[in-house]
């Protein structure tokens, strides 16, 4: 079995992969590093921990930027807060490949460009021709311990 995790079991203040010691940001973070726990008791499963899944078949980051940006609405993004976001397709190739090896242990799936949701935000807009300047910088204690970056 490979669990589905998050990188929401991760603080952000100290250093990533540090396997299960980690200090989740919320509840969601700390139910999935419960989920990992429970998975990692049986010696042949592994976990798959993402990070900022983004595609078109359902709401995410990317799609709320693109549909924020084409009705000219102002969007407030953090600049203080660095993710390595994952293309959906690229996850689930991914997980597949997991699956066929027969890997235990966790695993962090993830893209390989790290960034803030800024900059990330900013990306989309020039990619997909929209206003950057719609584009506001927010910090991420405006949001308080949430971390989802708008």
């Amino acid at each position: 079995m490979v669990y589905i995790s998050t990188d929401y079991v991760f603080d952000g203040e100290r250093p990533l992969f540090g396997g299960l010691s980690d200090y989740p940001i919320n509840v969601y973070g700390e139910s999935k590093l419960a989920g990992e726990r429970f998975t990692l008791a049986r010696s042949s499963n592994a976990v798959a921990r993402v990070c900022v899944l983004y595609g078109f078949d359902k709401p995410n980051f990317v799609t709320w930027v693109i549909d924020s940006l084409r009705a000219n609405a102002p969007i407030n993004v953090v600049n203080d807060q660095y993710n390595t976001p994952t293309y959906v397709g690229n996850c689930a190739r991914a997980l597949l490949r997991m699956c066929e090896l027969g890997v235990t242990g966790v695993y962090h799936v993830s893209g390989r460009e790290q960034l803030n949701r800024y900059d990330f935000a900013c990306a989309i807009a020039d990619v997909f021709g929209l206003n950057e300047k719609l584009i506001n910088v927010t910090p991420q204690t405006h949001y308080g311990s949430g971390r989802d970056g708008r």
